[in-house]
């Protein structure tokens, strides 16, 4: 073998080997980043499917469990009032107030948006009462707001007494469904 001969060899060892590192480079590594990212996408199926596994393993009956479903959705807006159904929620404090023999000073309803979030199924808005009665009329009056068919809460209370009588703030914060899109 001659010097040429060399040449050649070396020459096309390196070709080969160049060929080699540009196939890898534009072709295998590439690819081999898609694999991962399906590998990932198939672990996060996979996951998906376990859990999908898991609830249907609980649950035998589908039909049953919707119903189930149904039925609290059912329980929750029956609790819960149309958002323009604020005068409903006011009215049945003026009534609850008249059978407790209770003095409406003044009623005042505030929408308090910056509450509402938009991933949430419901609204919440403010009534703000200002009262006047006595000791137990004014427990039996919360104790009926705790009962009544809207779902609420007393967010504020404070009382001043005057003469024989309690003059009562109160807020009451009351949750509404959003409306359906």
């Amino acid at each position: 073998m001659n010097k040429k001969d060399w040449y050649f060899i070396v020459g096309g060892a390196c070709s080969l080997f160049i060929y080699f590192c540009l196939l890898y480079l534009f072709i295998c590594h590439p690819y081999s980043l898609k694999i991962a990212q399906l590998q990932s996408i198939n672990k996060k199926n996979e996951q998906q499917i376990t859990l999908l596994q898991q609830f249907t393993a609980q649950h035998n009956d589908l039909g049953k469990y919707v119903k189930n479903i149904e039925q609290q959705n059912l329980f929750w807006q029956k609790l819960l009032p149309l958002p323009e159904n604020t005068a409903q929620v006011i009215t049945a404090l003026q009534t609850l107030a008249d059978k407790e023999n209770i003095i409406i000073l003044k009623i005042e309803p505030l929408i308090s948006s910056s509450t509402n979030n938009e991933k949430l199924p419901y609204n919440t808005s403010m009534i703000t009462l200002q009262i006047q009665s006595n000791y137990f009329e004014l427990l039996n009056f919360l104790y009926s707001i705790d009962i009544l068919p809207y779902y609420s809460t007393i967010e504020n209370f404070s009382a001043k007494k005057s003469s024989n009588m309690l003059i009562s703030n109160i807020s009451i914060q009351y949750y509404s469904l959003k409306p359906s899109k």
